[in-house]
């Protein structure tokens, strides 16, 4: 977990849920990836730096997650943003969090510089 989440309670269970995030992400290394992803109310803890379990990911499991960064030969810092519709189907409370891990090896780090970071939810009625 990146540490952010928000929550939502829709008005209608047909509502869709807009979500957006935007953050910068830093790769410490060359030549591996960092996914991020978002899950709708995972069971685990929401805490920055604890691995998220239960729940559903937004990006359906792909194993690239919504968004990717990579370099193939130095560190890097990216911007990565996502938008994505999503069905929860309850009028009751929905949490959203950010979740982030590297791949091959590395350290990646979430809204690295003090960098300002969103995560935007908005209801549309159906």
């Amino acid at each position: 977990s990146t540490g952010f989440f928000t929550t939502i309670t829709p008005k209608f269970s047909s509502s869709k849920i807009l979500l957006s995030y935007n953050s910068a992400i830093h790769n410490n290394t060359g030549n591996y990836l960092t996914i991020t992803d978002v899950y709708r109310d995972p069971s685990s803890s929401t805490s920055e730096d604890t691995a998220i379990s239960g729940g559903t990911s937004l990006s359906g499991g792909n194993t690239y997650g919504l968004t990717q960064t990579y370099s193939q030969t130095a560190a890097i810092v990216e911007t990565v943003h996502a938008q994505i519709l999503d069905s929860p189907s309850t009028t009751s409370e929905v949490k959203y969090v950010i979740a982030y891990k590297s791949i091959s090896g590395g350290t990646s780090y979430f809204a690295t510089n003090g960098t300002l970071s969103t995560l935007t939810l908005m209801e549309i009625a159906q």
